[in-house]
């Protein structure tokens, strides 16, 4: 049994399913696991079964300004050593996340040479970073001295080792796939059921796309404008659908849903569409849990052609892959017609966290 000791930044915890699923298998293989978290929202211990050292960092956790982003994570390293002079002897391993964190594994490894790192890069270093050869110099010494090092998928290691020239020895690809195969439904609110009752046939399922990045209205007019409705799950941008100018006379904004909730609205829709603007490293190089949950499930997909989802959907039957990053909103709606004339078979791609059970328990040995 190891004492683990979890750091990262994030703006919720709580909403952070990569995280928890990690946390709770690290816990599965009896390692106890401490979380040292920057976060912006306030964390209700009663609803977690693992301790949690919880700060705030100068900016919070995920600011836009690039400068402030700086602060914070200075501010962050400044708060962590000193918690970490404190408390090192209480842990034999130390997960971190985020590239930016470099930072840390250089210090940890410095004071405490035995002490296990795993560096779980659950991004891309942003692109003012990758330019910068110094910056680059010293993340690529913080990779080497990482006993074990964790990508989201092939695209993204094999992009990085490239840029850094340096392929390390105990790498493992951690997807981000639904923490089971269930197909179970839950109920949505009464409004919502009613709105999928009087629009079933037309419907199609969005998530998380109401930002500039995702290409979010471009994808809600390029369905409108082929006659189909669209539901959509997650956070909601009051500015993005005003400057936009989005008429939400056939979208209904469901808010955040639970797996099962998501479960049942994906399979009461005709497809999803799924898009990352490629105008940084980590859009190029997504990972968006959606996407297998859709597989799972045996929904049509539309996709842009990022590497990373061409990758994840090699073998999905039930896609359409644009010639782009989905930016074209009349390229898209023509798309989005051609695609609803064809017949898809029925096939699913049952993908599970449980298939990472053997990296957890090497991990935590």
């Amino acid at each position: 049994m190891s004492n683990l000791l979890f750091v990262l930044k994030t703006r919720n915890l709580m909403q952070d399913q990569r995280v928890l699923k990690e946390i709770k298998s690290l816990k599965k293989q009896d390692v106890i696991v401490d979380v040292y978290a920057a976060t912006d929202y306030e964390i209700d211990q009663k609803n977690i079964n693992f301790p949690v050292t919880e700060i705030k960092i100068f900016g919070g956790a995920a600011p836009s300004n690039i400068f402030v982003r700086i602060l914070g994570v200075l501010h962050f390293y400044v708060k962590f050593i000193f918690y970490f002079l404190i408390t090192k002897d209480k842990y034999s391993k130390i997960w971190i996340c985020d590239p930016i964190m470099f930072g840390l594994v250089v210090l940890i490894k410095f004071i405490s040479p035995k002490v296990f790192v795993i560096w779980d890069h659950h991004e891309l270093p942003p692109d003012w970073f990758s330019g910068n050869k110094f910056l680059i110099y010293l993340f690529k010494i913080a990779y080497k001295k990482s006993d074990v090092i964790i990508h989201c998928n092939n695209s993204r290691k094999d992009f990085l080792e490239s840029r850094i020239l340096f392929k390390h020895s105990k790498c493992f690809i951690i997807n981000n796939v639904p923490e089971s195969v269930e197909i179970e439904e839950e109920n949505l609110s009464l409004d919502a059921e009613h709105w999928i009752k009087e629009n079933l046939g037309k419907i199609v399922y969005l998530q998380n796309c109401l930002q500039e990045d995702r290409n979010g209205s471009v994808a809600i007019k390029a369905i409108l404008g082929q006659g189909y409705k669209v539901f959509h799950a997650g956070n909601i941008s009051e500015s993005y659908l005003t400057e936009n100018k989005i008429e939400l006379n056939d979208v209904y904004l469901g808010g955040y849903l639970s797996y099962k909730q998501i479960n049942r609205i994906l399979n009461k829709s005709l497809f999803t569409i799924v898009l990352y603007k490629m105008n940084a490293t980590n859009q190029i190089y997504c990972d968006p849990n959606r996407l297998y949950q859709a597989m799972n499930l045996g929904i049509p997909v539309i996709v842009g052609n990022n590497p990373s989802m061409v990758e994840i959907l090699s073998h999905y039957k039930n896609k359409l892959i644009l010639s782009d990053d989905g930016s074209n909103q009349d390229e898209l709606e023509q798309s989005i017609g051609v695609f609803t004339k064809e017949k898809y078979e029925n096939q699913r791609i049952p993908m599970s966290w449980k298939q990472f059970d053997s990296v957890f328990l090497e991990i935590g040995k």
